[in-house]
């Protein structure tokens, strides 16, 4: 049996989407002089001036949830980057939790 080749599709992020056609919109928007807006794309996307031209011009990827909502962006949650060793290093509301469930904790 022989493969055949398939061409890989380049991947797209939503991001990189979202970007390029900000960048499209704001194309679009030049008056008779050449003149480009970014208020008509704020307005567009429902974002600040500032935020467009950041994303615009300079491939700011935002990190505001409230922004990333706004442009259908999946928002980022934050994750405990070293997890807790010993009991006295886990969170109230947890250790409490582990106390009143009779939770063994297995730390290393």
């Amino acid at each position: 049996m022989k493969l055949k080749h398939v061409p890989r599709r380049p991947i797209v992020k939503p991001f990189d989407a979202i970007r390029r056609r900000m960048q499209e919109r704001y194309a679009a928007t030049a008056d008779d002089n050449g003149n480009k807006s970014y208020r008509i794309v704020s307005d567009t996307f429902g974002i600040s001036k500032p935020m467009a031209r950041l994303i615009i011009k300079d491939g700011y990827e935002p990190k505001s949830n409230a922004i990333r909502r706004a442009l259908d962006l999946p928002t980022i949650r934050l994750v405990r980057a070293n997890p807790p060793t010993k009991w006295r290093d886990l969170p109230v509301a947890e250790l409490r939790w582990a106390i009143e469930n009779r939770k063994e904790y297995n730390g290393k």
